[in-house]
């Protein structure tokens, strides 16, 4: 059981360690290279900040019940992306 928990606060470490590269990647492309993200990637961004903060609470704790609240966001944020996607490449077709 031991090995298990332990398990899964290392997965809770990776999951904090994406967010937080994803995050500072995205500051790091827009205030530093100064790459101009489209008004649908801010809305994306807004949503994705937060998960660097909650996972790393909840990493600094172990508490493996944050995935309650992060997978829905987590989700929320994916499927946005995906219809950004989807909108930039077929765009044509909405008009």
């Amino acid at each position: 059981m031991d090995k298990e928990i332990s398990i899964q606060n290392l997965l809770l470490y990776i999951a904090w360690l994406i967010a937080v590269v994803a995050t500072l990647g995205s500051l790091y492309f827009s205030e530093i290279r100064l790459f101009v993200p489209c008004e649908l990637c801010w809305y994306q961004r807004i949503v994705m900040y937060p998960l660097s903060i909650l996972l790393g609470i909840a990493a600094y704790y172990n508490d493996l019940k944050i995935k309650r609240y992060v997978l829905p966001i987590a989700i929320m944020v994916e499927s946005f992306h995906s219809i950004i996607i989807l909108f930039k490449k077929y765009h044509h077709l909405v008009r």
